[in-house]
């Protein structure tokens, strides 16, 4: 496939020299950090690659091998899933912001499955590439404090808080579904029944009836492993953002430690071209991320966009049980804070680069040289060439946070005229669909 065979356009040689680390270089490394998140994608059938090894380019990828087997298997459900919410709700009546939301939820999921799928392919020379930066740092002279927690042990907390917050966002949903559930078995007297298979085929019906199979309780399983699948995908697109944000501005922090350090101190113009050139590997480095994950990034955004929106109109509704305004609540604040802590972090990959410039200006005339003049104009005119960017549709910076937010609240008082809605338990209760 293209996709595959463009990964092998330039030999594997080139980086060899760079790939190899030592067990001591291991632990300080991204690729030993990140190892853990992708382990965890890897559950839920995203990264279908084997990792274990303590080199990047040991990293494999196989046709034939059961991981791969299962994200197909779950770019496939994806897919359905996607297709028969929209057969289903087409049916229902006409489309409008408030009842399309399972389209793009599933449709967001499924293009998040074949990124990460497609991303996959391509990890394995891009750790090998940003291990080829990062042994730069492992020096000594690059070491922050004893006292500052490693990167490996600050993306473990990052990738535990971001996952349980994700976990607890799905716990509300489901209890708000299972509370309407019970509410609506009691209201309508429905007896002698299967419980379990009627909540199952009311929650994901749309999928489990279009099936060839005929329902059972492990196709009802199933398809709600399925189903927490695709919300842990929904949430794990911003944490590997997160995460990969968190790295690239450690690098730069390093040379902005060495300079604090240092700028008391009369420095010679190799010590001044060394600190620029380090700095130009890590700009370079931003440039190939911002190429394999440009369009996660647009992704993302668009995601969160579109949820806090809806959430927002959610809110503004009023509401027939408590459960479901504590859960519209509690998704709307996470989201805000997940898209919040997305975009700052990713900008303070940029704000790290620049830096420099603040330290260099309080550099005495006497200890001026042509080099740091050389380092000063390469940082103030290099642009947003060193921010991680959307395809360079839109550059992940604060100014990023505040457009969205009044584009957000624009967009919203428009929904409300047109969609917002006083709902009543009537709405959400069908006793003739229930039995």
């Amino acid at each position: 496939m293209w996709w595959y065979n463009e990964l092998s356009d330039e030999s594997d040689d080139e980086y060899l020299y760079c790939a190899n680390l030592s067990d001591e270089d291991y632990e300080k490394s991204f690729y030993c950090a990140i190892k853990p998140a992708i382990n965890v994608g890897k559950i839920f059938g995203l990264f279908p690659i084997n990792i274990n090894s303590k080199q990047p380019l040991d990293i494999t990828f196989k046709w034939k091998n059961y991981r791969t087997v299962i994200s197909i298997i779950f770019i496939l459900w994806a897919s359905m899933t996607a297709i028969f919410t929209f057969k289903n709700q087409t049916e229902a009546g006409p489309l409008t912001p408030s009842n399309v939301v399972g389209i793009i939820f599933f449709t967001i999921c499924t293009l998040i499955s074949i990124l990460f799928f497609k991303k996959a392919l391509e990890l394995r020379k891009l750790l090998a590439i940003w291990w080829k930066v990062e042994r730069i740092f492992l020096c000594e002279k690059y070491d922050f404090p004893e006292k500052r927690w490693t990167l490996k042990k600050r993306l473990k907390v990052c990738l535990f808080v971001c996952l349980i917050f994700g976990l607890l966002e799905h716990l509300f949903y489901l209890s708000s579904e299972m509370y309407k559930f019970s509410f609506e078995v009691k209201y309508c007297n429905i007896t002698n029944v299967d419980y379990v298979e009627m909540f199952i085929t009311k929650h994901l019906g749309f999928v489990i009836l279009n099936l060839p199979i005929q329902y059972n309780h492990l196709l009802g399983l199933i398809a709600e492993y399925f189903n927490f699948s695709l919300t842990f995908w929904w949430n794990y697109l911003d944490l590997f953002i997160i995460l990969t944000s968190m790295a690239l501005s450690e690098l730069f922090e390093k040379i902005v430690y060495r300079m604090e350090c240092l700028k008391t101190v009369s420095l010679s113009d190799t010590t001044w071209a060394e600190l620029r050139e380090h700095h130009v590997e890590v700009s370079d480095l931003v440039v190939h991320v911002n190429k394999v994950f440009g369009t996660a990034f647009i992704l993302a955004c668009c995601n969160d966009g579109y949820f806090i929106l809806i959430q927002m109109l959610n809110i503004t509704t009023s509401l027939p049980f408590l459960i479901s305004v504590i859960y519209f609540w509690f998704s709307l604040l996470y989201l805000i804070a997940r898209a919040t802590v997305m975009i700052t972090f990713a900008a303070k990959v940029y704000e790290n680069a620049r830096e420099p410039l603040s330290i260099i200006r309080g550099i005495s005339s006497d200890a001026w040289c042509a080099e740091l003049q050389r380092f000063f104009d390469q940082i103030k005119f290099e642009s947003y060439s060193n921010s991680l960017s959307g395809k360079n549709f839109f550059f992940m910076n604060k100014r990023l946070l505040f457009s969205i937010a009044g584009a957000l609240v624009t967009y919203e008082l428009v929904m409300i005229q047109f969609d917002g809605k006083k709902i009543t338990w009537q709405d959400v209760i069908d006793c003739k669909a229930s039995t």
